[in-house]
C-alpha cells in the first residue's frame, strides 16, 4: 500500500503529521476544506457530478483505479470584496480515493496529458484555441501537479476581445487520495495564484484531519 510521507505543503504545520496507513473507502463532507472567513462568499457549496479536470485533448488521466469520488462547486470572494458583491471566483473541487498505489499513476498521467496537449480547440468556439502548460508547483501534500489553461477573452458572441483568461488547476496526492482544485472563475475573471495556493493548503489540511 502507498504510505504517505510528511507534508511538504508550504505553510502546513508539522503537527499535521502523515495520514493513517489505512486507505479510506468513503468521503465525508468534513474531508472538504472550509474557506477562510474573509473569502466566504455566502453561497453554499453544491455537490454535483461532472468532470473534475478541464478537457486535455481527449485524455482521461486518473480514470482507472478509482474507489470513490466526490466533487463540489464552491464560490469564493477575495479578501476586501464587500459582502453582497458577486463572487470573485469559483472552484470545481474534487476528492478521489484510489486503490493502493494508483494515485501515483493518476498524477503521472496528468502530467503527461498536459505535456501532450499544449494547444487545443475550445469546444463551441470555432477558431478559438486554448493553451495548456505545466507550472512549477513548489510541493503540496506528498506530490502535486499545477498547470494553467489560457483562453482568449471573448465577447457574448464568442469573438476574442484581447487578452487571456487564465485558469489554474492543482492536483495534490495525499497517500492514496487525490484532491483537485480547478479554479473556474466568475464572470470572466482569471485565477489568482496566491488564492489558489492558500486554498490548496486548506484542502490538504482538511484531508489530513479527516484521515488521521
Amino acid at each position: 500500500m502507498t504510505r504517505a510521507t510528511p507534508s511538504r505543503t508550504p505553510g502546513t504545520s508539522p503537527s499535521a503529521g502523515p495520514p493513517s496507513s489505512r486507505t479510506p473507502t468513503t468521503i465525508p463532507d468534513r474531508a472538504f476544506f472550509a474557506l477562510a472567513p474573509a473569502n466566504d462568499a455566502g453561497i453554499a457549496a453544491e455537490f454535483t457530478p461532472g468532470p473534475v479536470l478541464p478537457e486535455l485533448c481527449g485524455a482521461e488521466p486518473g480514470g482507472s483505479g478509482i474507489v470513490q469520488r466526490r466533487a463540489r462547486v464552491l464560490a469564493y470572494k477575495l479578501t476586501g470584496t464587500p459582502a453582497g458583491y458577486v463572487p470573485d471566483g469559483s472552484y470545481r473541487h474534487s476528492i478521489t480515493i484510489y486503490r493502493a498505489g494508483r494515485a501515483d499513476d493518476a498524477l503521472r498521467e496528468l502530467r503527461q496529458a498536459v505535456r501532450d496537449c499544449p494547444l487545443q480547440q475550445v469546444p463551441d468556439a470555432p477558431g478559438v484555441r486554448s493553451t495548456q502548460r505545466l507550472l512549477d508547483d513548489g510541493g503540496y501534500g506528498d506530490e502535486s501537479v499545477l498547470f494553467e489553461v489560457r483562453t482568449p477573452y471573448r465577447d457574448v458572441n464568442g469573438r476574442p476581445t484581447g487578452g487571456d483568461e487564465l485558469r489554474l488547476v492543482r492536483a495534490v496526492r495525499i497517500g492514496d487520495v487525490v484532491t483537485v482544485l480547478w479554479e473556474q472563475g466568475w464572470e470572466n475573471t482569471s485565477s489568482i495564484r496566491s488564492q489558489v495556493d492558500a486554498d490548496s493548503r486548506r484542502a490538504v489540511e482538511a484531508i489530513r484531519r479527516w484521515w488521521n
